[in-house]
């Protein structure tokens, strides 16, 4: 089950509230959506199996927004493994701007690193961004590949 911004708020008020869903879960919710009351272009995207389990969170600022418009050429994707107390593999999207500083796109949660995993994410962030970079560059992950190849088809990976 995705959720978006648009349908998350009836289904946490209803469904989440009433079966066993983790407690840091329900607080990231209501972290995205406190943050979109205050930001209306602040974006949050986030899977739920069937079983209630987090699956996949994607979210972004308005700044995140801005600084891809210039700085879209080329962005990086890392994953940094499971060094979070929850094990679960944090990803950023980030660019180098016109100072040569890195600049943060965007970032994300993943239950693991799996195919599908990176088809979401890079899935809903050119649902967000509107458009896909022109080059990509990763580590040497093959299920990142082949993502990348499935939801980033025009897109130069290295």
């Amino acid at each position: 089950m995705d959720f978006s911004e648009n349908n998350v708020r009836n289904y946490i008020t209803t469904k989440l509230r009433s079966i066993n869903v983790n407690a840091n879960v329900k607080k990231m919710l209501n972290y995205f959506m406190r943050m979109k009351e205050i930001n209306p272009n602040f974006f949050y995207a986030i899977n739920i199996d069937d079983d209630y389990k987090f699956s996949y969170a994607l979210w972004l600022d308005i700044r995140c927004r801005a600084s891809y418009e210039y700085y879209r050429d080329v962005v990086s994707f890392d994953t940094t493994y499971r060094t979070n107390k929850h094990g679960l593999p944090f990803a950023s999207f980030v660019s180098v701007n016109h100072y040569g500083k890195s600049t943060l796109l965007s970032c994300a949660l993943l239950r693991n690193e799996k195919i599908p995993s990176f088809e979401w994410v890079f899935t809903q962030w050119v649902k967000c961004m509107g458009t896909a970079p022109q080059g990509i560059i990763t580590d040497k992950c093959k299920t990142m590949f082949g993502a990348i190849r499935k939801a980033l088809s025009h897109t130069h990976h290295r």
